[in-house]
């Protein structure tokens, strides 16, 4: 991805983990010259042997550049298209301006990851080397097997590994309940999501093979609750809460009936 005003945005929200990365370059104007971005939209594409190519902007906030930085884009994409080659956008913005896995710098300057943009993780400048090569080195693949090989044997047991692979390095502050460093603060509201969504998410498949639409699944979980309820009505005491989650008795809630209503009114 490229970042054409690197942590420059219209917002000032205190999450956000890029904020910070201006430190990165006192003196920059922080934006990217068209030099930079005509060589990494060129370079991308020569780097690429498939059909289809991702050109992503992101930042800070990339439509500070304005409009006409990305038309002139656009342009740059067409001069450089090979034949039978499609090139997908992306772009994220938090839309203020909007009216109609590697970092790229607005100086051109290459980092291994937007969450490590950080003198050990930089790459090299795509004036001075060809993206294909710097992505390729030998650097970038170490820190690319490092998400793995640092992986500690809590994570490695776990059933959701498949799905998590740690998560993302930054956030490996923990230990494990064995002492191990490298446990993910984000671990157990994960497992918790994941545990919550694993039946869904294979029921959603399921109905893909089978040439079904996945949005399916929301008929199916909403006729399942439904039993479920129905059954629960049928088993609950007056006194109990009512399983329908409003906080009431049932025999306050659906467990009230007209002829209830009737007899009050009678004895009163």
């Amino acid at each position: 991805m490229a970042k054409p005003t690197d942590s420059k945005c219209n917002l000032d929200c205190a999450y956000c983990f890029y904020l910070k990365k201006e430190r990165m370059y006192p003196e920059s104007s922080f934006r990217m010259s068209e030099e930079v971005m005509e060589q990494y939209i060129r370079q991308t594409i020569e780097g690429h042997r498939v059909p289809e190519v991702t050109i992503a902007w992101q930042c800070g906030e990339p439509t500070l550049m304005g409009l006409d930085f990305f038309r002139r884009a656009v342009e740059v994409e067409k001069k450089y298209l090979r034949p039978g080659m499609r090139i997908e956008k992306t772009f994220q913005t938090n839309g203020v301006l909007v009216d109609e896995g590697v970092a790229l710098e607005h100086t051109g300057d290459l980092y291994s990851c937007d969450h490590y943009v950080e003198p050990k993780h930089w790459l090299g400048n795509i004036k001075d080397s060809p993206i294909e090569t710097l992505v390729s080195s030998e650097q970038q693949r170490n820190f690319g097997q490092d998400k793995s090989s640092t992986l500690p044997e809590y994570c490695r047991k776990c059933e959701f590994l498949f799905t998590c692979h740690g998560e993302c390095p930054k956030n490996r502050v923990l230990t494990t309940p064995d002492g191990e460093p490298g446990l993910n603060w984000l671990c157990a509201g994960l497992k918790s999501f994941y545990a919550h969504t694993e039946r869904p998410m294979r029921i959603m498949a399921e109905l893909v093979k089978r040439g079904r639409y996945a949005d399916e699944i929301m008929q199916i979980l909403a006729t399942e609750e439904a039993a479920k309820l129905k059954q629960a009505l049928a088993t609950s005491g007056r006194n109990d809460p009512c399983p329908c989650g409003s906080g009431r008795k049932f025999k306050k809630c659906h467990g009230h009936t007209k002829t209830e209503e009737r007899v009050a009114v009678e004895e009163g």
